[in-house]
């Protein structure tokens, strides 16, 4: 090691003489210029960087975002993101109690029900279910044809003349699934048969068609839709693929769309032309050229109390519907406490629930979840009786949601109404610098907020459970809340819980424009250093026994290396060394050929 002592230095092991002018420490980590993440156009600090959360379009399913293409996501939440503003989901109504529905439709602007083998048909005057008959054996399937509806069983198949309140019960045509083509009703039988009637009440019109080429109950519905020439054609929804039905060859042949065999595939549908077809949490969207995956398994999936299987696809009108259904899973007592109050509706501590997503296209957003049920049911979107609803059952009973037909901005609907409160968490986000720390100094929350309702806002810190309460918005403007007192709050990441209430009117909600974190990126403070360097002659000589010219060239060749080295110099404690990097050699008063004068070095203190 050089030995130094007062008025000498060791650089890049060189020993230095010091000008009079004493040595200079100063931090030089650079103040970090603003960023905007999010909708800039919301930004109104000059000195703070902002996170606006303002866009939510772009749907559930994104735990940690990527600030170049997350925008526009969130995590998991009940409050309706689909519009140009956050508000309160729609209002979810009970319908009565009938035992689990397996399947609903609609006949003649009537709304039935099946339920335990039991028909029954919704009577809206009187707000109640009227039980119209039961079938034998198993529900297999249901189907409307010559003005009549077909219930097949697993025994049998019942026809019900809605008009004469008459049924007609005909044993030993059950089977798995119907279909009605060509104005014939077909028929998939318990030995995976095709057959087909134009008379379901006789029971020996029933004519041979071939045979689905699998083990029985491998298929359990039959679908219209295109065939390779674009002729609509019967499909048959298998465990391993989509299969299409040749009627004058009497033969399935295996379509584009085929997937390893499971028994988790459920109710496909057909919406704007494509077929959806669920097989575990993936939804496969066909279209007889393509095949795309567009479920909510994507990107991070859903929670982990969602980790069940699409039971079945609803198509609506500007929207189709994924239906969550999670098996009981035995000694399950997991919960995720948000301590929260909202969070028993957010994130249930029970093992048996469901949910149904809404899409208007390919992003999820959360339409309602279903808590503390041991089955979920049948879900259809359907008209009857002057409205348009979606049904839905679970072992609590029957709900419903009103739909709008062609207006889908909530806003802008005068007949919507909403649920009494909702949530949403966002995705979480680290501004784009994962490993820089950041300060946290306030929360700006735009909101149009009526009488008696009122938005709160809750924050989490680096991927930790708990909730940190900011404050709560009972009037419509622009509010903001200080983080961390004076000081602020220290964070690498951050994620924000948005609670919605209305008042006692269900017709009005409130909306959030927009919700900004204020915070400063502070990155780790760097120190540098100014040194004064006497190199002349005889000073240099005298001092540390080498010509003033040598020292010179000996710096120069420092700097120009471009690598970093040693800085040693002494102090009252000793003699103190650091790792450092040479950014700046300026001479001043140089003389001679020799450039002799005073070199004044800057450097930077390296962390590593």
């Amino acid at each position: 090691m050089e030995r130094t002592r007062e008025g000498v230095i060791s650089l890049y092991g060189v020993n230095y003489p010091l000008a009079q002018r004493p040595l200079v420490r100063r931090a030089i980590t650079p103040f970090p210029q603003k960023v905007v993440t999010g909708d800039y156009r919301r930004s109104d600090h000059v000195v703070e960087s902002e996170w606006v959360s303002s866009d939510f379009t772009g749907g559930l399913g994104v735990l940690f975002a990527d600030p170049t293409r997350h925008l526009d996501r969130y995590w998991f939440g009940s409050l309706d993101g689909r519009y140009r503003y956050l508000t309160l989901p729609p209002l979810v109504e009970s319908r009565g109690t009938l035992p689990v529905v397996q399947r609903f439709f609609s006949f003649a602007d009537r709304i039935y029900a099946i339920g335990a083998e039991t028909l029954y048909r919704w009577e809206e005057g009187t707000q109640s279910w009227n039980g119209l008959g039961s079938v034998s054996g198993a529900f297999s399937d249901v189907a409307i044809y010559d003005g009549k509806i077909v219930i097949l069983t697993t025994t049998g198949t019942s026809v019900y003349d809605a008009d004469l309140g008459t049924w007609t019960h005909v044993s030993g045509t059950g089977g798995f699934a119907l279909g009605v083509w060509d104005d014939k009703l077909f028929r998939i039988d318990m030995q995976n048969r095709m057959l087909w009637t134009i008379a379901p009440e006789d029971g020996a019109s029933w004519q041979n068609a071939g045979r689905f080429p699998a083990p029985p109950g491998y298929t359990r519905q039959l679908i219209p839709y295109f065939d390779a020439a674009g002729e609509i054609v019967l499909h048959a929804v298998a465990r391993d693929g989509l299969y299409a039905y040749d009627f004058a060859a009497q033969r399935f042949y295996p379509t584009g769309l085929q997937y390893p065999e499971t028994d988790q595939v459920g109710r496909a549908a057909v919406w704007r032309g494509e077929l959806y077809v669920p097989v575990g949490l993936s939804i496969y969207k066909y279209n007889t050229n393509a095949v795309t995956v567009v479920g909510p398994d994507r990107d991070d999936g859903l929670p982990a109390h969602l980790s069940g299987r699409v039971q079945q696809v609803v198509a609506g009108h500007g929207l189709w519907f994924a239906v969550i259904a999670v098996a009981q899973q035995s000694g399950s007592t997991s919960r995720i406490d948000t301590g929260l109050p909202i969070e028993t509706a957010l994130f249930p501590g029970v093992s048996v629930t469901g949910a149904v997503l809404m899409s208007p296209g390919i992003a999820f957003h959360l339409l309602t979840q279903r808590t503390g049920i041991s089955e979920m049911g049948d879900v259809a979107a359907f008209s009857g009786d002057g409205t348009y609803r979606l049904w839905g059952s679970d072992s609590l009973g029957v709900w419903s949601v009103d739909l709008p037909v062609g207006l889908h901005n909530p806003l802008q609907n005068p007949t919507q109404r909403y649920a009494p409160e909702g949530a949403l968490i966002t995705s979480w986000w680290d501004m784009g610098w994962s490993e820089l720390d950041k300060l946290a100094l306030g929360i700006d929350v735009d909101a149009v907020v009526p009488d008696g309702c009122e938005v709160s806002v809750y924050v989490g810190w680096d991927y930790r459970e708990e909730w940190e309460y900011v404050g709560s918005v009972t009037a419509t403007g622009k509010q903001r809340f200080r983080i961390g007192g004076t000081e602020g709050h220290h964070f690498r990441a951050a994620r924000l819980l948005i609670a919605m209430r209305r008042g006692v009117d269900p017709s009005v909600a409130p909306l959030l424009r927009s919700c900004v974190l204020t915070y400063l990126r502070v990155p780790r403070l760097l120190w540098g250093w100014e040194v004064t360097l006497q190199l002349t002659d005889p000073y240099c000589r005298e001092t540390v026994g080498v010509p003033a010219h040598e020292l010179i060239r000996r710096l120069e060749e420092a700097a120009a290396s471009r690598v970093a080295g040693t800085f040693r110099y002494h102090d009252e404690g000793g003699v103190i060394e650091k790792r450092v990097f040479i950014t700046e050699v300026v001479a001043s008063e140089v003389q001679g050929p020799r450039r002799e004068g005073r070199y004044s070095v800057s450097l930077i203190e390296l962390e590593s």
